[in-house]
């Protein structure tokens, strides 16, 4: 099929871009900077966007593309609605263009999911060194669950760019006792990540839902 992937320059973009081709799609990179990113191939377009025009999201994002799958990421030091912002301009785009398929990376400990972190984690961690960022998570989430899309919100723990060390676990809910008990390194390998992505685009059981993964 042929898909949209937002944020492509990033660790986990570049690998949904390699992975999607590799499986036989026609990508469209859709990038800030394309001079960031370094690949060529007949299935692939590389279009240069700015989340906050909504201009540029509308003339990259056509009706022939079957699913839209976002890999944005901001780390906020400072109170932001970038990410929020430009999620809700990508899916005007989306639904301008009647895509209804939607696959977005956001981060364990959005949507009360700290609570299953270990104390220390959500004392500095998450209260304090990703605050910002986790709100701005939490908001774009909203705006996707009332977006009317079919999609699936996927939350890794810490992203790392190496193969996985074991057995990636996936679960759903905020509850504290949620997270499965082998879920231990609270890490994710970014080619991991991509595979599951591109998993669960095939999967329409996925459709609504809002996955967890760690190792």
């Amino acid at each position: 099929m042929k898909l949209a992937i937002c944020g492509a320059t990033g660790g986990t973009g570049r690998q949904l871009v390699e992975q999607a081709l590799a499986r036989g799609h026609e990508v469209t990179a859709i990038v800030r900077d394309p001079s960031k990113l370094d690949m060529a191939h007949p299935q692939l377009q590389i279009v240069q966007a700015d989340m906050l025009d909504i201009g540029s999201f509308t003339r990259a994002i056509t009706s022939d593309h079957k699913a839209v799958i976002s890999a944005l990421g901001l780390f906020n030091k400072q109170p932001s609605t970038e990410l929020s912002e430009g999620t809700k301009n990508l899916i005007a785009a989306m639904q301008s263009a009647n895509i209804q398929r939607f696959l977005c990376i956001s981060s364990w400990g959005a949507s009360g999911t700290d609570k299953q972190a270990p104390f220390v984690m959500r004392l500095f961690a998450f209260k304090y060194l990703f605050r910002h960022t986790l709100a701005d998570k939490n908001r774009q989430e909203a705006i996707i669950r009332d977006s009317g899309l079919n999609y699936t919100i996927l939350r890794p723990a810490g992203l790392r760019d190496r193969e996985p060390l074991g057995e990636t676990y996936t679960w759903t809910g905020a509850d504290p006792d949620a997270r499965p008990k082998h879920a231990k390194r609270l890490q994710v390998s970014r080619s991991y990540l991509a595979h599951y992505c591109l998993e669960c685009l095939e999967d329409p059981s996925t459709i609504g839902r809002e996955i967890n993964l760690s190792e």
